[in-house]
C-alpha cells in the first residue's frame, strides 16, 4: 500500500530562475570591471595579477570575461524588444548567469588577495564592494513556474 502511495504522488516542479532587469546588470558589470583593473594593480601576486587582466590561449582573463558579457548585456539582443512574447529575456539571463560565474570568480580572488599594508584599506573596499556586486546580480532572479501539463 505504500508503495501504491508513493507512486501516486504528485511531484511538484521546483521554479526556473531566469535573471532580469538589463540596466542594473549592465552597470554591476560595468562596476566589477573597475573593480578588478583596481584588485589587480594592487596585488603582490604576479599570478593573481595575471588570472585577472591577462588571457592566455584558451584560457580568458576575468577582466575579458566582463568586457565580453557587458558587450552582451548591452548589445541589442538582450533588448525586451526582440522577444516575442516569452516569461523572461533567455538570452539576457544566460548573459548575466554567465557575469555570476565571473564575479564569483572574482570574488573569491578578491577575498584571498594579498597586498602591501599601505593598501589594505583599499583592498577592504574592493572586497566590500565585489560582494555587494555578487550579491546584487543574484538578486536579479525572477523564480518562473513552468507548468508541463
Amino acid at each position: 500500500m505504500l508503495a501504491a502511495i508513493i507512486a501516486t504522488r504528485v511531484i511538484p516542479i521546483p521554479p526556473a530562475i531566469f535573471y532580469g532587469n538589463q540596466f542594473v546588470a549592465a552597470t554591476t558589470t560595468f562596476e566589477c570591471i573597475a573593480l578588478t583593473k583596481r584588485a589587480a594593480f594592487l596585488s603582490t601576486n604576479q599570478a593573481l595579477s595575471y588570472r585577472l587582466l591577462l588571457s592566455t590561449q584558451g584560457n580568458e582573463s576575468i577582466i575579458d570575461q566582463l568586457n565580453r558579457l557587458y558587450y552582451n548585456i548591452v548589445n541589442y539582443l538582450s533588448s525586451n524588444a526582440n522577444i516575442i512574447h516569452m516569461p523572461s529575456n533567455l538570452y539576457l539571463s544566460n548573459q548575466i548567469a554567465a557575469v555570476i560565474v565571473a564575479v564569483t570568480q572574482l570574488n573569491t580572488i578578491v577575498q584571498t588577495m594579498s597586498v602591501a599594508l599601505a593598501n589594505a584599506i583599499d583592498l577592504a573596499d574592493i572586497q566590500r564592494r565585489t560582494s555587494l556586486s555578487l550579491q546584487i546580480l543574484h538578486s536579479l532572479s525572477v523564480p518562473i513556474t513552468l507548468n508541463f501539463a
